[in-house]
Formats: structure tokens, C-alpha cells, sequence
């Protein structure tokens, strides 16, 4: 049986404001080191908006088909180049879905 949290929406715009920042995470972990001042702001950013997501749900799956991402049964703009290039890298890495956890 599924959880009424299922059937909440999330926020189209927070959730992408959070997707944009875990993909400047992503690229700034790939390229600086570990206590650099801009990984750390942009880790940060993306906690920040992931903490407001799970406001709505406390559960948030992300499933990727190759250049697209899905959430519950929708695609995301498949034309947003920051969606794309974030599907495109977990693709790479054979990542099919991520699964977010309040309090993980």
C-alpha cells in the first residue's frame, strides 16, 4: 500500500532548483578538492533544497533513461540542458534510479 506521502506533488520549480544544485555539486566535487570553498557552498545549496522537498514528501525517487529524468510518473523537461547533462552522468555511471531519504 502506498504511503499518502505518494500522492503529494512535489513543487516543479524547488525541485528543479534542487536538481540545478546537485548537478553544480556534482561538477564542483569532480573538479576541486575535498574542503574547497565552492564544494562546500554548492553541497550545501543542494542540502538546503533537498531539506525543503521533504517538506512536501520523505521520499523522493529520481529515475533516469539515459538523457531523461523521471519523477513518479513524469518527465522532466527532456529540453533543459542541466536535466539532461545530470541524467546523462548517472546513465554513464549505469544508475537507473536514486532514491532521496529524509534523514539518510
Amino acid at each position: 500500500m502506498a504511503d499518502k506521502d505518494d500522492k503529494i506533488p512535489l513543487d516543479a520549480r524547488l525541485l528543479s532548483d534542487a536538481i540545478i544544485e546537485l548537478n553544480i555539486s556534482r561538477r564542483n566535487v569532480s573538479i576541486y578538492p575535498r574542503d574547497h570553498p565552492s564544494v562546500d557552498k554548492s553541497l550545501s545549496k543542494a542540502f538546503e533544497y533537498m531539506q525543503k522537498l521533504f517538506e512536501l514528501r520523505t521520499e523522493i525517487t529520481l529515475a533516469i533513461a539515459r538523457d531523461t529524468l523521471i519523477i513518479d510518473d513524469y518527465y522532466l523537461d527532456k529540453k533543459n540542458p542541466v536535466y539532461r547533462e545530470f541524467a546523462l552522468n548517472l546513465s554513464r555511471m549505469n544508475i537507473a534510479h536514486v532514491t532521496f531519504i529524509t534523514g539518510l
